[in-house]
């Protein structure tokens, strides 16, 4: 749809309105004047269409002519994940394209001053390339699902004909595995769909927040309120929403193809698989005014799946041919208690590609494989922990399958909120939003390392019933000598993911205390707040999921995987100097490269640590003048919200850098002890208190 901006009195080409309304109370003083909304299937029916100008060619090739073209469960796999890849790739480029000629708009502008007119100069450029590198992506993507469904060289290159689905994901996996053992992929993909799907939610109100914050910063600047720059920030973050969201789309439909694919009945028929994954077809865009009422449908109702009801014969390369409308057929329910792989509940996804990372402050430190998670959204409540909301029971007769949640909704999702002893109170007196770390300022290197991994490990703030602690020695008992390494990496992995979830709690928080000293509701100011805030809720939700993996990840390692509650790491890691004592080892060991390497790289972790430290305390310090100045007129929103952002890159860089001095020790401590070494011994020389 094209979304007319108030500024420029024109079009600004391509605005997606992501579909969602029942936003949560504290956002709805921060919404704009009423106008007809997108919701989000429609949103990404329409990211699918290419606009006019593009430069990709290729047939519309439907998810079930896709699988259809191979009977091996491993390779029907890749093809879903190849599938939904290029559907990722084919919206990212079509994002692309609408923001270089938001930005070609602005430049036709008359009258714009040097220092605008180069700025708009280096955006444009910068956008040209970005637009390169994700049709570049795009055809890579195509060329990739043609080699895996098996299509002619002399076809057509494949685009995406079926929408992903965005909608509640039953997993059924209580009933499935009653009387069975889960394998442990689908126990994790149980667990963490529900919350992707939160993610998802955020994500599409953000993007629409984006949307609001972009054409107010359009009219500002028309009105001669706001500088260019603060524009381009907005142009920015309006694009790197929508790469967020489909990017979080993604992730949520691999890990539904592979919990189905995981459960479906040996030799099901493609047509039967996509009735497990998606609604077949792309859904009719038509704009839903804002305030017409919706809601998501319970889990467990059933609706009807269009497929094809042919299946291609095996191993023909198919051409594209988008499935027939109208021709409801349902789910075909296994002849044994075997698993469908498709029935809504709550669940959520996230994302991989070459475009820009969402400004959300959080990312995952490594890309992680698609997984998944348990029947229920787990909310979380204000106040230092999170309850685990469990839906009822769903019925034994009705067969998995996706659900599509009425038009354009979104669940309320209230955001954690720190405790009054470590984050300040947004009731507090305006402008006193004071650094988190002051005491660190003055400190000793040393001292300041380790009182903030101490900080930034107290686990005040995660959600209920997240795992069941476990120190370290403990964990290195209950695995096998020959599998320390692995263990104390998925050990230290954990660690880190929790520490990365509370600090982007720290991130919510410091965005809704900023938000209390706006006093104009409605205003820029304020839409620009009510984004962030949902960029940080999506984040919030996507670092819950990288958790609960990296838990699973541990529970494996040590044999644990079919727990209830998986291990939660308690011991904090190590941050001080590491004296490594190569004199009292045996010369055969001291020589070799391994420890040489060790030896050599150590102390410059050692050192890159207490630098980290540094720039997160200097960054928190900085952060906190930013929001003050803010406060006094002397800043702009853009540069009190750009500290809090800096803020929480800095404390993931640290974490991260931290993993690595962790790891390298363990490294050095496993290549120098003893095999026989007993648990309690090896816990010792890691952690040095």
């Amino acid at each position: 749809m094209q979304l007319t901006t108030i500024a420029l009195g024109c079009f600004l080409l391509g605005q997606l309105s992501t579909g969602t309304t029942a936003l949560p109370a504290a956002e709805s003083s921060l919404r704009p004047p009423a106008r007809n909304r997108l919701s989000t299937p429609e949103m990404l029916a329409e990211a699918m269409e290419l606009p006019s100008g593009h430069k990709l060619s290729g047939q519309p090739l439907a998810l079930l002519a896709a699988l259809s073209s191979t009977t091996d469960r491993k390779l029907q796999i890749e093809v879903i994940h190849a599938y939904w890849q290029l559907t990722d790739a084919v919206c990212v480029y079509h994002f692309a394209l609408n923001h270089d000629r938001q930005l070609k708009l602005i430049d036709g502008q008359q009258g714009l001053p040097e220092e605008d007119a180069a700025l708009l100069r280096t955006a444009r450029a910068s956008s040209g390339a970005l637009l390169q590198e994700a049709r570049l992506a795009a055809v890579a993507a195509q060329h990739e699902l043609a080699r895996l469904a098996l299509l002619s060289p002399d076809g057509a290159l494949p685009l995406p004909a079926d929408c992903p689905h965005v909608g509640p994901y039953a997993t059924r996996f209580e009933q499935l595995f009653s009387r069975r053992t889960a394998p442990a992929a689908t126990r994790l993909i149980d667990r963490t769909l529900p919350i992707r799907r939160l993610a998802i939610e955020r994500r599409a109100a953000a993007v629409l927040a984006a949307e609001d914050a972009l054409a107010s910063a359009l009219q500002s600047h028309r009105m001669g309120r706001l500088d260019l720059s603060a524009v381009l920030v907005c142009v920015g973050q309006h694009l790197r929403q929508q790469q967020a969201l489909v990017r979080s789309v993604n992730f949520y439909n691999c890990d539904i193809g592979d919990y189905a694919l995981a459960v479906a009945q040996p030799g099901a028929p493609a047509c039967e698989l996509v009735g497990m994954l998606i609604r077949s077809g792309k859904p009719p865009i038509s704009p839903l005014a804002e305030q017409q009422p919706s809601r998501v449908e319970p889990a467990g109702l059933i609706e009807p799946i269009t497929t094809e009801p042919v299946q291609p014969e095996k191993n023909v390369p198919t051409r594209a041919v988008p499935p027939e409308d109208n021709v409801p057929t349902p789910a075909v329910r296994p002849q044994t208690p075997v698993a469908d792989p498709a029935v809504p509940d709550d669940k959520a996804a996230a994302p991989t590609g070459p475009f820009l990372p969402p400004a959300t402050g959080w990312a995952p430190s490594t890309a992680v494989e698609p997984a998944k998670l348990p029947l229920v959204p787990i909310e979380p409540a204000p106040l230092q922990r999170i309850p685990v909301k469990v839906d009822k029971p769903i019925d034994d007769d009705v067969s998995p399958v996706a659900i599509e949640p009425a038009a354009g909704s979104l669940s309320s999702a209230p955001s954690a909120e720190m405790p009054s002893a470590e984050m300040p109170s947004a009731e507090m007196p305006a402008p006193t939003i004071p650094a988190l770390y002051p005491g660190l300022v003055d400190a000793a290197p040393g001292s300041r390392a380790k009182q903030l991994t101490l900080a930034l490990h107290w686990d005040r703030s995660l959600p209920e019933g997240i795992g069941a602690p476990i120190s370290l020695t403990k964990c290195l008992a209950d695995g096998s000598p020959s599998s320390r390494g692995v263990v104390i990496e998925a050990y230290w992995a954990a660690r880190r993911r929790a520490a990365e979830y509370q600090a982007v709690l720290v991130q919510a928080q410091l965005v809704d205390d900023l938000a209390a000293l706006v006093e104009e509701e409605g205003g820029h100011e304020s839409l620009r707040l009510r984004s962030a805030k949902l960029v940080t809720e999506a984040a919030k939700h996507e670092a819950h999921v990288a958790l609960i993996e990296a838990q699973h990840e541990l529970a494996g390692r040590i044999g644990r995987a079919s727990d209830t509650l998986w291990p939660l790491p308690d011991t904090a890691p190590h941050s001080g100097p590491y004296l490594l004592k190569l004199e009292a080892q045996p010369r055969e060991i001291a020589q070799s490269w391994p420890v040489r390497r060790l030896a050599a790289t150590i102390p410059v972790l050692t050192e890159n640590v207490r630098r980290r430290a540094a720039a997160v305390v200097e960054a928190d310090a900085a952060r906190a003048a930013a929001v003050a100045g803010f406060h006094a007129g002397r800043r702009s929103i853009e540069q009190a919200l750009s500290g809090i952002s800096r803020q929480t890159d800095e404390t993931l860089a640290f974490l991260r850098t931290l993993g690595d001095y962790n790891r390298a020790i363990a490294e050095y401590a496993l290549t120098v002890l003893p095999a026989d070494a007993t648990a309690e011994r090896v816990s010792a020389t890691l952690v040095v208190r």
